[in-house]
C-alpha cells in the first residue's frame, strides 16, 4: 500500500474470485491473462486494468529460453506427473493418449517425445529441440506459460481449441491461428500434425 511507485499485478488464476477481488484492490493496476477477463475484473470496481498480451504480462521468457533452430524432436508432449487436474478438464490426459496413438502410427517417420515430471532444465531443452510443442490450457483462460515458452524456444505451438471447458479458450485475441501458432481439436490433431510436419 505504501510503495513509492505504482504496483502492478498479473492475474492468471482468474477463477479464484475472492483472491482476485483482493488483488484488484491492493494493486494500482492489474493485467489479466486475457482481455476476455477485463469486463469481469472491471465489475469489481478496480481502477486501472491493463490490456496487454499474455507474453508481455508475464514477461517474454527470453532471459532463460533462447530459440534453437537445430531440431531433433518433431512433436513434444511435456506435462507434469499425477492425475489430471480439474483445472484442465482432463484435456491434458486425453492429449497424452492422442500423442501416444500418433507415436504408434507415425513413430517410424517422426520423432515423438512424451516426457512427464522432468526437471525445469530438461523441459526447456525438450522445447528448444522440438519442431512442434503440444499444449492444452485450462479454466484460467487461453494462455499459460507453455504458450510463451514454446514460441520463445523456436517451436511451433500447437494448442487445443475445442470444447471441454467452461471458459472460452480461443487464443485469437492477441495472436492469429495459422500464422503465429497452430490450433487443433482431437478429431483433427493427426491430420494437422502431418500437414505441418510434411
Amino acid at each position: 500500500d505504501e510503495a513509492p511507485f505504482p504496483a502492478v499485478a498479473g492475474l492468471c488464476h482468474v477463477f479464484l474470485a475472492p483472491s482476485l477481488v483482493h488483488l484488484c484492490h491492493v494493486f494500482d493496476a492489474v493485467a489479466p491473462v486475457s482481455r476476455r477477463f477485463i469486463p469481469r475484473i472491471r465489475s469489481v470496481g478496480v481502477g486501472k486494468v491493463l490490456d496487454i498480451p499474455f507474453g508481455a504480462n508475464w514477461a517474454s521468457f527470453d532471459s532463460f529460453i533462447q530459440p534453437n533452430w537445430e531440431k531433433t524432436i518433431d512433436v513434444a508432449w511435456t506435462f507434469g506427473d499425477g492425475p489430471a487436474s480439474a483445472v484442465y478438464g482432463n484435456l491434458r490426459t486425453r492429449l497424452g493418449e492422442e500423442t501416444r496413438a500418433f507415436q504408434l502410427t507415425h513413430g517410424d517417420r517422426y520423432s515423438v517425445v512424451i516426457r512427464s515430471g522432468i526437471r525445469r532444465d530438461e523441459y526447456v531443452s525438450v522445447l528448444r529441440q522440438s519442431r512442434i510443442v503440444l499444449n492444452a490450457v485450462g479454466i484460467n483462460g487461453p494462455y499459460n506459460y507453455r504458450t510463451c515458452e514454446a514460441m520463445n524456444a523456436g517451436a511451433l505451438l500447437f494448442q487445443y481449441d475445442g470444447p471441454g471447458l467452461a471458459i472460452d479458450t480461443d487464443i485469437g485475441d492477441y495472436v492469429r491461428p495459422r500464422e503465429h501458432l497452430g490450433t487443433f481439436r482431437f478429431d483433427n490433431l493427426e491430420e494437422k500434425l502431418l500437414y505441418y510436419l510434411e
